[in-house]
């Protein structure tokens, strides 16, 4: 594994100077309205047009690799009395910061698949990264190849790295309208409109990998961005019409989601800020209205809408978005406190239960705003508590229930407490995969129901996408049988992880 990412971050930085090297052969095809370095001229080939449509993909994809990466290639092929004339970001500082950055989240996502607490904070941060790096590098980066530039301007972009206007104005020398044409205008709206979808849909990827609770989606999600972009500049070796319909086929699917994609970003925007802000200021004040968001449609409320609930007038919770949305909450709803903020969801329903999720900003004020608005508190369920009881679809005795240990400990992080870990999840997937077994809000005997839990909720994340029918047992006896197996797998990991 680390082999095959270590294969395609070189190969895709490496590639666009490979395949700037290969001489094709001249093409009689022309694309109007393109320059040497982006849009206006005329004369161009095909082969410079699949290069920049390559680049333009590519860096909206992952902004800070394929910048840094082409930093990398014109530092590498200059020589050495040339180099310190470079543009900025040929700088090593420049390209060696994109490169590491770039590079330390894939190697976070190959630890992180062992060790999630090592992981997951970091998944946070990098949807901020991607959208800074996209807006603030990579779009300006793109631009700069699209918008011919007066003299003046170009000359500031390519000035030396030690001039202080190269570094405080490194990517807008070519944005400029003084001298556009009404060709180059249209140019350059599709180019930023398919440079935003694509980036959006990017970002819509990096939701995936927040949300999911297993690190090894993670990691098969950042493996399909890579071999994405190695399939984008692969396809430059064979044709450059290829490259072109590779491309043109990622834009086109982009934009065809791009309404759905572009509320994802706002979602993952929210998400990410506010659990960051919740771990380093989390608010001490008093517990006034306070900020939630919807996890499911409700009424008039769509879903993943921002709003606020506080207890109005009439002794009524109610939850508001704007001036004329709003739902108010009914009595017997419960808040759970959860690893993504607390959240407020119904008992009495077993599945899509849950309604709102409160600000994780509010996580010292929990107790205080469960007595406010006149709800039932729960506290967390810690992660990975040992499975204790199970009764069974058939058993006289019961139903279905998994009984959970409500005492915290502490959690080791040894070689076997890692593969006790590992033991665990997948028993517990066993569990909680088949026919007859509670999926998502397993209820247990404290009264509170979480898959928030990094175990529990990974079972109940891939039992929705195998669905409920994973296994098959021919009697009764049978599947007893294995769930008591799976059980104590499930105990003897536990047992490992926490000590």
């Amino acid at each position: 594994m680390n082999l095959l990412l270590a294969t395609i971050i070189a190969f895709f930085v490496c590639a666009p100077g490979f395949a700037a090297q290969k001489k094709y052969k001249q093409s009689d095809y022309q694309i109007p309205g393109l320059a040497e370095e982006g849009i206006g001229n005329p004369e161009i080939n095909i082969e410079r047009a699949a290069q920049f449509i390559q680049t333009t993909t590519a860096v909206a994809i992952s902004p800070l690799l394929v910048v840094g990466g082409k930093g990398f290639l014109k530092w590498y092929r200059a020589s050495a009395d040339s180099r310190a004339s470079l543009p900025f970001l040929s700088h090593p500082y420049v390209w060696g910061l994109f490169l590491g950055v770039g590079i330390f989240f894939i190697i976070n996502s190959f630890i992180g698949t062992f060790i999630p607490i090592l992981k997951k904070p970091m998944d946070f941060i990098e949807p901020l990264e991607h959208a800074v790096s996209g807006l603030l590098i990579g779009l300006p980066f793109i631009l700069s190849m699209v918008v011919p530039a007066i003299t003046s301007t170009s000359q500031l972009f390519e000035v030396p790295t030690a001039s202080i206007a190269g570094i405080v104005f490194p990517f807008f020398g070519a944005v400029t309208w003084a001298s556009a044409t009404v060709t180059t205008i249209v140019w350059t709206i599709a180019v930023v409109v398919c440079f935003l979808s694509v980036w959006a849909f990017s970002q819509f990827m990096n939701l995936l990998i927040v949300l999911s609770p297993w690190g090894g989606i993670d990691l098969g999600l950042r493996l399909c961005k890579g071999v994405v972009l190695a399939a984008i500049f692969l396809a430059g070796f064979i044709s450059p019409w290829l490259s072109i319909f590779i491309c043109l086929l990622i834009i086109t699917f982009s934009l065809f989601i791009i309404r759905f994609t572009l509320r994802a970003c706002r979602y993952i925007s929210y998400l990410a800020t506010d659990f960051m802000m919740g771990h380093f200021y989390p608010y001490q004040g008093d517990s006034g209205r306070v900020k939630a968001c919807a996890i499911s449609r409700i009424g008039t409320i769509k879903k993943r809408s921002v709003g606020w609930i506080d207890m109005y007038e009439d002794r009524v919770a109610r939850f508001q978005q704007g001036r004329d949305q709003y739902f108010d909450l009914p009595s017997g709803l419960e808040l759970r406190d959860g690893f993504l903020g607390a959240i407020i969801f119904d008992p009495s329903k077993e599945t899509e239960g849950d309604l709102f999720r409160i600000s994780k900003r509010y996580r010292l004020k929990y107790v205080e705003l469960s007595q406010r608005l006149q709800l039932a508190y729960s506290p967390p369920m810690t992660p990975l508590e040992p499975i204790t009881t199970i009764s069974y679809p058939n058993d006289p005795s019961g139903t279905d229930q998994v009984v959970v240990k409500d005492e915290p400990k502490h959690v080791r992080i040894t070689p076997m407490a890692i593969w006790g870990y590992i033991k665990y999840g997948f028993a517990s997937y066993m569990l909680f995969s088949n026919k007859n077994a509670p999926v998502g809000r397993l209820p247990v005997e404290r009264k509170s129901s979480s898959s928030d839990g990094v175990i529990l909720s990974t079972a109940s994340f891939i039992n929705k996408i195998a669905g409920p029918k994973t296994f098959f047992f021919r009697t009764d006896e049978e599947k007893k049988s294995s769930l008591e197996y799976w059980a104590e797998v499930a105990k003897s990991g536990a047992r490992a992880f926490r000590g």
